[in-house]
């Protein structure tokens, strides 16, 4: 079916302070390079702000917009590239 996966690392609202989820994180980076998939490092290049997320893992509207804004430029150039091939 040619699809296509891309990963998306996560964090919380203290960053990689929970070790199971910096774990987590660095096991998805890689799978994916040893696979050859894509992948949005969050953890490295999201800043939050306080008032980004309601509790430690749920994000506000405002922590989801920057999440997003922070996502959706890497996704265009995903698609871009997949688009051409």
């Amino acid at each position: 079916n040619k699809i296509i996966p891309i990963i998306i690392t996560q964090i919380e609202y203290n960053g990689l302070a929970e070790k199971k989820l910096f774990l987590v994180n660095e096991k998805l980076k890689e799978i994916a390079k040893k696979n050859n998939f894509y992948i949005i490092k969050l953890d490295e290049i999201a800043i939050m702000e306080e008032g980004d997320f309601y509790d430690t893992v749920h994000t506000t509207p405002q922590g989801s917009e920057r999440i997003a804004n922070i996502i959706y430029p890497q996704l265009i150039k995903i698609l871009k590239k997949t688009i051409k091939n």
